[in-house]
């Protein structure tokens, strides 16, 4: 009986030390990678309580202890030391189905929370389809729509620089597109692995918790021998108290290392938890910029009904130049019909002339002065012009701002041909209406004294002598020793063409001078 008993003993020792290692074992392969954006809440650690581990503690010093005692009190002791044992591989088994129960919990939750990553990820990606083809959609509507603008050359190379940034943002987002995809189908990978790990997990806690309680079904058979054998026992208990602590070595060894799986854990974890963030991030990201490529084709939609606009106005404004070209031509006739009334009225015109010379110097210094005035506006709407060019926030605006300065500049171009071939006519009719070759002395002391008070450096000095030259009616030899032309100019060209001097500048005087000239010849014909 006492070998047999002493057998068993062996055995279960045996068993307990094969049990600690394995009990190792999985908690050493607790440590799984879990998969990328993926947040999964931190498994509880399951710790022992402080009240068993003094309890432990204090049962294996009460067995290191208990060889000193005396023989009569050997037999309560073993006795003491066998219950405490069963109460401690109790507690123990009852630790690791508490273990178990929350690891199941832990795999029922990871389970949940992937399925809602893997919805998530779907939805993403379905959205992100229907944006792609909505904006696939948009861009071809925006090519067709640019291809009925071919005329205007400028828009068009705006379009297509838009259209090409479009395509670019398209492009990235499908590469941004595929990279979701490639991440998606690792992190499918990676669950199917963790799948796979926490079932062998399971089953290795199922496999622990049996060979647990066929453990205690054999202490307590071995309760029931120790009874009859408890000399044998008292010889055996050093070595048993050695084992003890070999046990509570390899058990706090365990404890570190299941420790350290845990913090390892919370490692991985909070670095899921910020790839997760990144990866939400991310998304707004893209989501940001579907955004920005809407807005801008509903500004580009809105460039081309300007342009449209724009369009209707250059019409409406060639319109109203054939008008005005046809009106000038009824004008021309009219100017042709009063030719022959005013060489009618050319000996009532020499009567006035001396009476009006101080008017028409007068006169001419306020038309010079608003001349001043108007150039300097001229030159203020140039540069203003030149400010819109180069400003790049507002375009559209500046664009309408400086088409109508271009259209403002053209009608005082137009009027300023008109007003000099009004002004060439009338100085015809004072230069008929001279008797001979006599002309008015203070009307030309008047003009002289104006050329004589400028400056140099002034553009009007240049007009007034145009002036005198025309209604003295010099020759090319005169005009050339004069100044007002060079040797090899041709001769039929007018020095009062509007191309020799500023258009704008000539155009204001020009055009007070011939209408003074022909409210006179008005006058003297009535």
């Amino acid at each position: 009986m006492a070998k047999n008993s002493k057998k068993n003993k062996n055995k279960a020792n045996g068993q307990a030390k094969s049990k600690a290692p394995e009990t190792a074992q999985p908690a050493a392969t607790e440590v799984v990678e879990k998969p990328e954006s993926l947040s999964v809440d931190q498994p509880e650690p399951v710790q022992v309580p402080d009240h068993e581990q003094s309890t432990e503690n204090n049962n294996t010093n009460e067995k290191v202890s208990e060889p000193t005692q005396g023989g009569s009190n050997g037999e309560a002791t073993s006795q003491a030391e066998d219950t405490t044992k069963l109460l401690f591989l109790e507690n123990k088994l009852k630790d690791l189905e508490a273990q178990l129960a929350a690891r199941n919990n832990e795999v029922e939750v990871f389970k949940t929370k992937s399925l809602e990553q893997e919805a998530a990820l779907q939805s993403l990606q379905e959205t992100h389809k229907k944006e792609i083809s909505q904006l696939e959609s948009k861009i071809a509507e925006s090519t067709t729509e640019n291809s009925k603008h071919s005329e205007d050359n400028n828009s068009d190379e705006k379009y297509t620089q838009q259209i090409n940034e479009l395509k670019a943002k398209l492009e990235a987002a499908v590469k941004d597109k595929e990279n979701s995809d490639q991440q998606y189908q690792n992190l499918l990978g990676r669950v199917s692995t963790i799948k796979a790990t926490l079932g062998e997990r399971l089953k290795t806690d199922a496999a622990e918790l049996v060979r647990n309680k066929e453990i205690i079904k054999s202490l307590e058979e071995e309760k029931k021998s120790m009874s009859t054998s408890l000399e044998t026992l008292r010889k055996e208990l050093i070595s048993s108290n050695q084992e003890n602590e070999n046990l509570s070595k390899e058990l706090s060894a365990v404890r570190m290392e299941y420790q350290s799986s845990i913090e390892n854990w919370d490692s991985k974890h909070d670095s899921l938890v910020k790839e997760n963030r990144m990866m939400q991030e991310e998304s707004e990201k893209a989501s940001n910029l579907v955004k920005s490529l809407e807005v801008s084709l509903s500004e580009e939609k809105a460039l081309r009904v300007n342009l449209e606009s724009k369009k209707t106005d250059l019409e409406e404004q060639i319109k109203t130049q054939i008008n005005y070209a046809e009106q000038y031509r009824r004008e021309r006739d009219e100017v042709k019909s009063e030719k022959t009334k005013l060489a009618e009225q050319v000996e009532t015109l020499s009567k006035y002339n001396a009476d009006k010379t101080e008017a028409l110097s007068l006169e001419i210094k306020t038309l010079q002065e608003e001349l001043e005035k108007n150039k300097e506006k001229l030159e203020q709407s140039v540069a203003q012009v030149a400010e819109l060019q180069k400003s790049n926030a507002n375009i559209p605006e500046l664009e309408k701002e400086v088409k109508e300065k271009n259209l403002q500049l053209g009608k005082l171009r137009h009027e300023a041909v008109t007003l000099n071939e009004h002004l060439t006519r009338a100085l015809r009719m004072i230069q008929k209406n001279s008797q001979g070759d006599t002309v008015d002395k203070q009307l030309v002391t008047n003009m002289l004294l104006s050329f004589l008070s400028l400056p140099r450096a002034d553009t009007k000095r240049f007009e007034v002598l145009n002036l005198i030259s025309n209604y003295l009616g010099w020759s090319d030899d005169q005009n050339i020793q004069a100044g007002l032309s060079r040797s090899g100019a041709t001769p039929g060209k007018s020095p009062l063409s509007p191309r020799t001097r500023s258009e704008e500048s000539s155009g204001g005087f020009m055009s007070m001078f011939a209408d003074f000239l022909e409210r006179e010849s008005s006058k003297s014909g009535k």
